[in-house]
């Protein structure tokens, strides 16, 4: 059918016509005439983000290899904190009866002292990861995968959050992990690719096994609707939440597996994965074996049991999500393939959030409240945002352009007023 064509992603514009056959009163033929768009996207970049320096990267990805539906793509990376390679392919109809197969194979080394919202820690993580997906109807899906990897953690030596050197005391700094996912899907978007009409669920759960070296769980919830209101301009809803936690010998969500929050996909306004809770670290304030007076994160010449608990400079991100997002999706004047392009008012709304907070020491006061952690959702601790972004599918590439405004941005928030991207396509 002309929706179901349409909902592939592949092509531009669908047309059905639908003439009698010559000689026949009751009979009719049923053409359908397609204008494919761009599947394949090849990407080389080069530039400088003042959070994440040098910048280089090159991917390749094709969605619809040959014409056949499989999905393939490679990428490699290389910033002054993240190095990154990932390859995967997908075959969307691996059965006749519409059931798929995905690989995927990664590596990444990251080092976050470079990112200047995140505390000091390096980590090497490389795995794989095997996934099959269940057609339950033509709008629902059962998914399901397996993935096994390894991280290498290595934390600074001062001035890290107590929340990293505690769990790295606790859990050690190598782990090797076997997750079990599923997710289910449900939509009824129109389109694959800028969709004006319809609505898309879906909820993933992913837990490690029991006997993995780390135990955890993480639940994740998306939804978006669109509702049309008069030709081309059309009102989108989304939201998502998150949430995980540990089990077993495992007290909590992992820190480096927390949800974060800020940035394009998320709260626009805000610098990326910038909002949520602050670590706490230990800050000596007297005097050293000199007699003179100091102030600093490290006990190496201190009285280790006089310091107090302060608010670590860097986000560590919350084992709770929510966000909202509202959208107005309007025709740009003078534009007659609106196809292409999309423009759209937004307004976002969201942040990362702590259950448990962690539990500290006494300090020279002898007091254990944290600094920064208030456990649980608080309504006073939703940042907002709201601005303008444009999207357009052109000749050289993808083009997206993003102005946003931080509007209740508090003391330590990092804002982002405009980002850009550029893909070449082919």
């Amino acid at each position: 059918s002309k929706s179901r064509l349409e909902q592939l992603g592949f092509f531009k514009g669908v047309n059905v016509e639908t003439p009698k056959v010559p000689g026949s009163d009751d009979l009719i033929d049923v053409n359908y005439n397609v204008e494919e768009q761009p599947s394949g996207s090849l990407n080389l970049s080069i530039g400088y983000s003042s959070s994440d320096g040098m910048i280089i990267g090159s991917s390749v990805s094709q969605n619809n290899f040959m014409g056949t539906g499989k999905k393939m793509s490679t990428s490699v990376n290389k910033t002054d904190a993240v190095t990154s390679l990932n390859l995967s392919f997908s075959n969307p109809y691996y059965t006749v009866d519409g059931i798929s197969r995905g690989y995927s194979l990664f590596y990444s080394q990251t080092d976050f002292s470079e990112l200047t919202s995140f505390s000091d820690y390096n980590t090497d993580t490389y795995g794989g990861r095997t996934n099959f997906g269940f057609p339950i109807n033509s709008r629902e899906r059962l998914s399901f995968s397996v993935e096994a990897s390894r991280t290498l953690m290595e934390a600074k030596t001062s001035g890290i959050p107590e929340e990293i050197l505690g769990f790295i005391d606790n859990q050690g700094d190598d782990f090797v992990e076997v997750t079990l996912g599923s997710s289910w899907s449900w939509t009824t978007l129109n389109r694959g690719l800028f969709p004006t009409a319809g609505a898309k669920q879906s909820l993933s759960v992913e837990a490690t096994v029991p006997g993995s070296e780390l135990e955890y769980f993480r639940v994740t919830y998306n939804a978006q609707k669109y509702f049309p209101i008069s030709g081309d301009w059309t009102f989108r809803i989304r939201s998502e939440v998150g949430f995980g936690g540990g089990y077993g010998d495992t007290e909590e969500l992992p820190f480096f597996r927390n949800f974060r929050a800020g940035g394009v996909g998320s709260v626009r306004g805000y610098t990326t994965n910038t909002l949520g809770p602050k670590g706490a670290v230990k800050q000596y304030s007297t005097t050293d074996l000199d007699g003179d007076t100091v102030e600093n994160t490290t006990s190496a010449i201190l009285d280790t049991d006089d310091f107090i608990w302060v608010a670590d400079n860097n986000r560590l991100g919350g084992d709770l999500l929510t966000e909202a997002s509202m959208e107005l999706v309007f025709p740009l004047p003078f534009v007659e393939d609106q196809r292409s392009m999309r423009s759209v008012l937004f307004m976002d709304v969201g942040n990362v959030f702590d259950t448990q907070c962690h539990a500290l020491e006494a300090d020279g006061n002898g007091d254990t409240a944290h600094p920064s952690c208030v456990e649980g959702f608080e309504v006073d601790d939703l940042r907002v945002g709201a601005g303008v972004s444009l999207t357009w599918i052109t000749a050289i590439g993808p083009l997206t352009f993003t102005f946003a405004r931080a509007l209740n941005s508090q003391t330590g928030d990092e804002t982002e007023g405009f980002e850009f991207s550029l893909g070449q396509v082919f």
